[in-house]
């Protein structure tokens, strides 16, 4: 043991090696042609930087229209579902998020409602029955799985709870990190396929 009580972070980037830069002139080529996480931190040094999908979804990427003019052809309001209030211990917690979209007879898709709370478990239940029985027994409800036996229990009783609904449990296991479930919506949003 070295007995060393605290550290200190150095910052650099490749410009800070030229000796890397003169023995491989396209390394840093390379690195622009990374995934941009990937390359703000081994190009740039940005060691804190991290992957977002707020690069995806720009206001001027979609069409707002009144709700009046949709004639859509499937509904569904998909559900994460967090349980917990903001406190002392965790002031940021996960939002608990429904969203109501439709595939609209054009082929286009329009997302129609958007839920954010942050609320204790039991009025997250009762938010969700509530919002099912608002939007109608033909929207389907689909409920976000986490792994483990406490996420599958937690599906199960969403399930029980809103019988006489078609409820889809989706499976979060292996399913891959928010950014890359973002891409398909992000595709059609960016290709001006999205209505709001």
């Amino acid at each position: 043991e070295s007995g060393i009580m605290s550290f200190m972070f150095q910052p650099g980037n490749i410009y800070s090696n030229p000796i890397l830069m003169k023995n491989d002139p396209s390394y840093v080529s390379r690195l622009k042609a990374l995934p941009r996480t990937e390359m703000e931190r081994l190009l740039l040094g940005s060691w804190t930087a991290r992957e977002t999908a707020s690069g995806f979804f720009k206001r001027d990427w979609v069409n707002f229209v009144d709700t009046a003019n949709i004639r859509a052809t499937k509904r569904v309001r998909a559900w994460d579902i967090s349980g917990t209030k903001p406190s002392e211990v965790n002031p940021d917690p996960d939002w608990t998020a429904g969203v109501l979209m439709a595939k609209l007879a054009s082929g286009r898709y329009a997302i129609l409602d958007v839920i954010r709370v942050r609320a204790r478990a039991n009025k997250v239940r009762e938010l969700v029955k509530r919002t099912a029985e608002n939007d109608g027994k033909a929207v389907r409800v689909g409920i976000s799985q986490d792994p483990g036996q406490a996420g599958k229990e937690q599906a199960s009783s969403y399930a029980a709870m809103l019988a006489g609904y078609t409820v889809v449990i989706v499976n979060e296991s292996g399913a891959g990190n928010k950014v890359t479930k973002a891409e398909p919506l992000a595709a059609q949003w960016q290709a001006n396929n999205v209505d709001v």
